[in-house]
């Protein structure tokens, strides 16, 4: 599991902020984009992925994440 965190720098609550994400897996452990779940506090969140890098048994090196964020 990946855990994201994001500050809140204003004061006013901005909610369905864009955000994008690059994130590095070890090797073998995601065998493809098509089994991840990206959740918040209020369950399943969508987002758009696509594989940046490989490692040389196939599974994903770097998955790019586009979704939004409440905050």
């Amino acid at each position: 599991m990946v855990t994201l965190e994001f500050e809140k720098l204003y004061s006013v609550d901005r909610i369905k902020q864009p955000c994008t994400a690059a994130i590095p897996f070890k090797k073998g452990f995601l065998a493809d984009s098509k089994n991840l779940l990206l959740k918040d506090d209020n369950g399943p969140t969508p987002y758009q992925s696509k594989v940046t890098g490989y490692w040389d048994d196939g599974s994903v090196k770097w998955l790019f994440l586009r979704f939004l964020v409440d905050l």
